[in-house]
């Protein structure tokens, strides 16, 4: 008999979300929960390429920060998977239109990192969904929902640029910036200087300060609290994969899809083992079939 330990959830994989796509809603107890947790990652960046290439890869000696990163965008590639999103969650010619109903009529609010990556990948991959429905879902922006600030791609842009560029998305009710003055609402550097905790000391270039762990932490509690505390019960969050590692245990890939309890979601972090990850690819199997 598997024992099932409370961390195992229904994993839908972009590559390959099932026809029969069905979620398991499951408390630390055993007992039904209602609020439900889409959660996206935005598709890859200009950055992401550059992290790829042998010489520029995260952590290397000869790594060396771009300024022309900043904010990154989607590349072409990243265009094309958000475009791959937009039909994952369009009718199946077949009938099997699960995700379809799921965005159109039972997703209540959608969260979004204010990220140009993430904001990007919300207008080609969803938004247009919306548009064509009489119910009104609101679209919320919130800092708390930015990636932890490694490289210069995490400075973001001033919510007036943003709002210009997404109208439809709420930069106000939950945008609680993260500094001073508000228009940074990123974080920065409060003090004269912070402990290096990226690879560093073999000719690595950063050009601006790593948002310590504590920081990041802090910012993910909150952002914990936040959606807790939400009456919506089915809620798109389109973020970074920092942050889902953190609440959730599991490295997502570009433009990946996961549905979870959000009593799934741990406050105080995660770090999956690998049984757990082997009884969630079985569990999944089970629900899927």
């Amino acid at each position: 008999m598997l024992l099932l330990r409370p961390s195992i959830i229904i994993l839908l994989q972009s590559s390959g979300i099932s026809a029969g796509v069905k979620t398991l809603k499951m408390t630390r107890n055993g007992n039904n929960d209602g609020k439900r947790i889409v959660l996206i990652r935005h598709g890859c960046t200009h950055m992401n390429e550059y992290l790829s290439k042998p010489g520029t890869r995260w952590g290397e000696p000869t790594f060396e920060d771009d300024w022309r990163f900043r904010d990154t965008t989607l590349s072409p590639l990243g265009v094309k998977q958000a475009k791959q999103l937009y039909e994952k969650f369009s009718p199946n010619p077949n009938g099997r239109d699960e995700l379809h109903t799921l965005l159109t009529q039972e997703v209540d609010l959608v969260v979004v990192s204010p990220l140009k990556r993430a904001l990007q990948t919300l207008e080609i991959g969803l938004y247009s969904h919306f548009k064509h429905i009489p119910k009104k879902t609101p679209i919320i922006a919130t800092p708390y929902a930015s990636e932890r600030v490694y490289m210069c791609s995490e400075i973001g842009s001033h919510v007036q640029e943003l709002r210009q560029t997404y109208p439809f998305v709420d930069f106000q009710s939950g945008f609680h910036p993260i500094n001073h003055p508000p228009h940074e609402w990123w974080w920065t550097c409060k003090v004269k200087s912070e402990p290096e905790w990226r690879p560093s000391g073999q000719g690595q270039k950063y050009l601006n300060v790593g948002e310590p762990e504590h920081a990041f932490h802090d910012r993910m509690q909150k952002l914990y609290d936040w959606l807790h505390h939400r009456e919506e019960q089915t809620i798109v969050l389109l973020s970074h994969w920092g942050v889902f590692q953190f609440l959730t245990g599991y490295d997502f890939q570009n433009c990946e899809v996961k549905i979870v309890p959000f009593i799934r979601l741990r406050k105080g972090g995660y770090d999956i083992t690998e049984e757990e990850k082997t009884e969630s690819k079985i569990i999944e199997q089970r629900f899927t079939e």
